[in-house]
């Protein structure tokens, strides 16, 4: 259930939940520093930063499942579309989809 977007484990958000957090965190907690030319670094564990990443991606929550981002790399905005293109598609897909099994 935790590859799923729409299922949440016990007393737990659904990751469209997780989604909807981050993206407010982001836009009222990262934007207005980013605005004033600031650099930011946003730490948290995988599955609050990969919702995340998906809404810096202009992907939806329900992309979830495809998208599973290196753990302790540090992705710019580009290198993340770069990854998602290359990893979440084709063969990489299908490993991450058999791995999960």
């Amino acid at each position: 259930m935790l590859h799923s977007h729409n299922e949440a484990p016990p007393a737990g958000e659904k990751i469209a939940q997780v989604y909807d957090r981050a993206a407010r965190f982001y836009e009222e907690k990262v934007v207005p520093h980013l605005k004033r030319g600031e650099t930011v670094l946003v730490v948290c564990h995988q599955y609050v930063l990969e919702p995340l990443a998906l809404y810096l991606s202009d992907l939806p929550p329900t992309a979830y499942k495809h998208l599973k981002i290196p753990n302790g790399k540090a992705l710019s905005k580009e290198e993340l579309v770069k990854f998602r293109d290359k990893e979440s598609g084709g063969a990489a897909a299908l490993r991450k989809e058999i791995n999960d099994l």
